[in-house]
């Protein structure tokens, strides 16, 4: 059986009860690799009847986000009408009339509908040319509901459906999205909080979402590293996971990008064309807490990349050899980019950048709290150095200019001699944690 989603997985044990007809107690038990690819497993024995129940699910390559239950192709495991019927059964729940629920129930009518709206989401993947073909019906409770109500699998009727759900979520205060989208959304908001990605990991495991293996495991790796101990082990066998499995774990995002990394659990690091990111960030933002870009060939002007307002969850832009790309003009830009202030870590190296540009970044507001602006292979180059003096032991240095464009433009960070040479340049994932 090929899964979407552990959303999926979930519904389809819930429409499948035990042998003696109680709700069926399997659980999530995880995912394991095999060669035919993820295979989550869930299990658990009846309190009626003791019958052990067990289900394996193979995961599909593509990862949904967490509010829905798969992509743009159609379930293969619930037909047309199983998904009608439980939308059917989450919106007779609740009175037609929000006006009359009581404040502490509406927010489980709102979590409800939205399921209620999905269901009739997946409904519509399953139409051709306007109409779901009684084909696609697998199910004796789905086929049964079709041949009774045929009209109700009709584009016009389930859209209307859709429309006077979502009016109802609408005025219970909801925007249609399900409520277990929120500790995603929190490290989309917080992508430097530790606590949302253990709240997040925390709501993945009791999912059974696959995601849970990496972020549990590059979050232990994290925290044994802070305390000093020896991780090569750990670091190794997240490696060969993500090797293996890290396409899948991206989802999406994996297509829109030339290439990513994993951190802290999740994706964290692109790199992309300039172009590219122009005409992707919207989307990318909401599919992974990124917080270091690598911007390559072709750019778009300069004044378009910086107007980007997906600048400001940034941590680190890397925007090497981008040679007359970039120049001059580029550094003003980013020397007016308000979305720029968030940015810790920032490297320009061989753009073709004259004392013009350089005194552009200098004279910034925008960016008087970066800790590294690397300019290295610039006509011009201010940037800090650290030098070893003897084995073993750094001190740090700045050039001449570095000194006069403080003097004449104030103090800056990314001017001034490192505090940490033997740390120098700061690595960027150490900037991005809060």
């Amino acid at each position: 059986m090929i899964a979407r989603s552990a959303r999926e997985c979930l519904l389809y044990i819930q429409l499948h009860p035990c042998a003696c007809g109680a709700p069926n107690p399997a659980k999530s038990q995880g995912v394991h690799s095999t060669e035919n690819g993820l295979v989550a497993r869930y299990a658990g024995t009846c309190e009626r009847c003791g019958r052990e129940n067990t289900f394996e699910f193979t995961l599909a390559p593509e990862t949904p986000p967490l509010d829905v239950y798969g992509g743009e192709r159609p379930s293969q495991l619930i037909c047309p009408g199983q998904f009608a019927l439980h939308s059917d059964e989450l919106a007779a729940r609740w009175p037609a009339d929000p006006a009359t629920l009581p404040a502490d129930k509406r927010g489980a009518a709102r979590e409800e509908l939205s399921w209620a709206i999905r269901d009739l989401e997946e409904v519509a993947k399953f139409m051709v040319d306007g109409a779901v073909p009684e084909v696609a019906f697998t199910s004796d409770a789905g086929l049964a509901l079709y041949r009774a109500q045929p009209g109700r699998f009709r584009r016009m009727r389930l859209e209307a459906r859709i429309e006077a759900y979502r009016r109802l979520v609408a005025a219970l205060g909801g925007t249609g999205r399900p409520a277990t989208m929120n500790a995603f959304e929190r490290v989309l908001a917080e992508p430097g909080s530790f606590a949302a990605r253990k709240e997040l990991l925390a709501e993945w495991k009791r999912k059974g979402d696959r995601r849970a293996s990496v972020l549990e495991k590059q979050l232990a790796l994290f925290e044994a590293a802070k305390a000093g101990g020896d991780v090569d082990p750990q670091r190794r066998a997240v490696n060969v996971e993500l090797i293996r499995d890290g396409k899948a774990l991206a989802g999406e995002l994996a297509g829109l990008v030339q290439d990513f990394k994993f951190q802290r659990g999740l994706v964290a690091e692109i790199k992309i064309s300039g172009a590219d990111f122009v005409a992707r960030a919207a989307k990318l933002f909401t599919l992974a807490p990124i917080q270091h870009v690598t911007i390559t060939l072709p750019l778009p002007s300069v004044i378009a990349f910086f107007e980007v307002p997906q600048l400001a969850k940034l941590t680190s832009l890397n925007m090497p050899l981008l040679g007359a790309a970039f120049g001059d003009a580029g550094a003003s830009a980013l020397a007016g980019c308000a979305h720029a202030k968030g940015l810790k870590w920032i490297s320009l190296n061989q753009d073709e950048l004259t004392l013009v540009g350089v005194e552009s970044l200098a004279a910034s507001t925008y960016l008087a709290d970066v800790a590294f602006l690397g300019l290295d292979g610039n006509p011009v180059d201010p940037t800090p150095v650290s030098q070893e003096v003897m084995e073993g032991r750094y001190a740090g240095a700045r050039p001449v200019l570095a000194e006069q464009l403080e003097k004449k433009f104030g103090p800056r960070r990314w001017l001034q001699v490192p505090e940490n040479p033997e740390d120098w340049p700061p690595h960027r994932e150490a900037l991005a944690i809060t």
